[in-house]
């Protein structure tokens, strides 16, 4: 549901605002069709990783592309390999 901005942060909120986007982030990868094995993304405070192995050089470039776009991702660290 939605978010509301007005409840207090505490220690947790950052914890599940990482596994939301996180969440956000799978769902974009799958909603874009991206091609791989052993794909694992990882996402904390702006920053996501995302590792294994595309099908090739244009799905690793859409990868990287499609996290980008994901509200609060500041930052792509696509090590996925070819």
């Amino acid at each position: 549901g939605p978010v509301d901005k007005e409840t207090s942060a505490d220690q947790s909120a950052a914890k599940s605002s990482n596994q939301e986007t996180a969440k956000q982030i799978a769902a974009a990868l799958k909603k874009a069709g991206l091609k791989g094995k052993g794909i694992a993304i990882s996402y904390k405070n702006g920053s996501c990783e995302i590792v294994g192995e595309a099908a090739d050089p244009a799905q690793r470039a859409l990868a990287t592309k499609v996290i980008s776009e994901v509200a609060g991702v500041q930052n792509v660290d696509n090590k996925l390999t070819v």
